[in-house]
């Protein structure tokens, strides 16, 4: 069990028990809207998160993720690996479709445009609104107190 020290924790929500509740696979719907989130660290890790909103259920259903640590961080195998990534979890195995997606990254437009670049443009990322942390930090702890967001057990990070 982790301790949590309740000054300093940005989601104290995030309790042994509500992850039981929350950490599960959920039955893709056949209608959604699909995100990618990035966050890059190049101290830190870089992180992706692909997920999908379940209309029907109201939920935000994280569904898998991309962890490197920065200093691992090679531009066009990452590229590769999200583009496989997003094929994998939102292509229509019938008709080789592909979902639209909206891509979102924290606000490193050299990062983000060198791959655009590598991936032949087929990844471009949106940045992301960071105007209210405070309100988006909110929305999050009550959609996580809410159970409206479920994390596929493969996300451990």
């Amino acid at each position: 069990m982790l301790i949590k020290d309740s000054n300093t924790c940005v989601i104290p929500e995030m309790t042994d028990d509500l992850a039981k509740r929350i950490v599960k696979e959920w039955p893709k719907p056949p209608f959604f809207d699909a995100y990618v989130g990035m966050d890059l660290g190049f101290v830190d890790l870089t992180v992706v998160v692909f997920g999908y909103y379940d209309f029907r259920a109201a939920k935000i259903i994280i569904e898998d993720e991309i962890v490197i640590k920065g200093s691992d961080l090679h531009l066009p195998s990452f590229a590769d690996k999200i583009l496989e990534t997003e094929k994998r979890l939102w292509s229509n195995p019938l008709t080789n479709e592909m979902k639209q997606v909206r891509r979102v990254s924290d606000i490193n437009y050299i990062v983000t445009k060198e791959i655009s670049r590598v991936s032949n443009n087929q990844l471009v990322f949106e940045p992301a609104k960071k105007d209210d942390n405070e309100a988006a930090i909110n929305k999050l702890r009550v959609l996580l107190n809410n159970e409206q967001i479920i994390i596929h057990p493969r996300c451990v990070t």
